[in-house]
């Protein structure tokens, strides 16, 4: 015989609402997940340094016309010199 089996009597407790999917707070989850992609994301990785052997003396950076607090060669930036 088909369709035998007992119907389901589920006795939920007081906190079954917790377990329930509910699409009451739609808006503000869409709001969150659009802000979320519109904040730039800071990259994981180290970026690549370029491959320079000798570092920049302080007149070379003068002469390139770059400020040598500016820190676009963090360790290629000799200041002794």
């Amino acid at each position: 015989m088909k369709h035998t089996k007992l119907a389901p009597n589920a006795n939920y407790t007081k906190e079954w609402e917790g377990y329930m999917k509910s699409w009451k707070i739609r808006k503000a989850q869409k709001a969150k997940k659009r802000a979320a992609r519109q904040t730039p994301s800071i990259p994981s990785n180290p970026q690549p340094k370029p491959v320079i052997l000798n570092d920049f003396s302080l007149q070379e950076i003068k002469i390139a016309a770059l400020k040598h607090t500016m820190n676009l060669f963090p360790c290629f930036k000799d200041i002794k010199a």
